[in-house]
C-alpha cells in the first residue's frame, strides 16, 4: 500500500467513515471493516449516546487515516486521546515520534 500524507489520509478517512446517525434510541456508525481497505466490506459500530458515537467516529477515522499514511501503531497510542480526528492523529504521531527518540 502506497503512503499518503497526512491531509489526503484524513480526507478519505472522512470519506470512509460515515456520519454519527440516529437509530431508534441509539446511535450508529458506518466505516470500513479493515483500516486498510476503505472500498471494501463495510461495518457498523453502535453507541447509546451522542458524544460517545462522536467519539467512536473520530477514533475511527483517526485509525483508517493512520494506516493510509502507513504508520505502524498497536493502537496504545490512542489511550487518552482527545478532540477531533485530526487532533488524535496528531497526538498519535507525537507519542510515536517521543517513543522513538
Amino acid at each position: 500500500m502506497t503512503k499518503v500524507p497526512k491531509t489526503y489520509a484524513l480526507a478519505a478517512a472522512r470519506k470512509a467513515v460515515g456520519p454519527v446517525e440516529r437509530l431508534g434510541e441509539n446511535y450508529v456508525v458506518y466505516g470500513p471493516y479493515r483500516d486498510n481497505d476503505i472500498h471494501g466490506v463495510g461495518d457498523a459500530r453502535y453507541a447509546w449516546t451522542y458524544p460517545e458515537a462522536q467519539s467512536i467516529r473520530a477514533n475511527w477515522v483517526a485509525h483508517v487515516a493512520l494506516t493510509l499514511m502507513g504508520v505502524d501503531y498497536d493502537g496504545s497510542e490512542f489511550e487518552g486521546a482527545y478532540g477531533d480526528a485530526a487532533k488524535r492523529v496528531s497526538q498519535v504521531l507525537r507519542r510515536l515520534e517521543r517513543r522513538a527518540t
